[in-house]
């Protein structure tokens, strides 16, 4: 059964979501070779990234499960704080860094939800599982929900304009120092 199946009156251009699924892999693979100042490069100048805070809530109160915008998050940069981030964990005197730990993200469920009519921008939601390990013995497993909008570069190019993470986990135990 096809995805247009599936879900009734949408349709799936398969080449576009074969080249952002493509786009989402190589950024993963670009964090776990940890080659930060390349990731950095698929996002645009104006770029954000935000991890809001989340909460358990009744089903009526849903629409208070994250923190908004202006409330605290345990990540709200824009592209200069990533740089600052990335630039902090080169000088070896990120404690939860040294030695690197080794990480494995899996990017999976990956649609395309909307496309603005002026066809450049996407609105793309994914999952990730962000295996994190650290001296041998500390492990940590993040999941989420990513959801980010994407702006068309070159032929079959994208670059990350905004990136909400939904965590799944409430309470972080650790540092969270990975990008998700």
């Amino acid at each position: 059964m096809s995805e247009a199946e599936l879900l009734p009156g949408r349709t799936v251009d398969t080449d576009l979501k074969a080249r952002v699924e493509t786009f989402l892999y190589d950024e993963a693979a670009l964090l776990d070779e940890r080659r930060f100042e390349e990731w950095l490069a698929l996002f645009s100048e104006n770029a954000t990234y935000r991890i809001p805070i989340r909460r358990n809530v009744m089903g009526r109160m849903a629409r208070f499960e994250t923190t908004g915008e202006d409330g605290v998050a345990h990540v709200d940069d824009d592209r200069q704080g990533l740089a600052f981030r990335i630039a902090r964990l080169r000088t070896g005197m990120a404690w939860n860094e040294q030695p690197p730990p080794r990480t494995r993200r899996i990017v999976g469920n990956v649609r395309i939800v909307h496309r603005e009519a002026s066809d450049e921008a996407l609105n793309v939601v994914s999952n990730l599982i962000c295996y994190f390990n650290h001296h041998e013995v500390d492990t940590a497993v993040f999941a989420c929900e990513r959801r980010d909008t994407l702006s068309r570069v070159g032929v079959a190019g994208f670059m990350i304009e905004e990136r909400l993470v939904l965590l799944d986990q409430n309470v972080v135990a650790m540092n969270l120092s990975v990008f998700l």
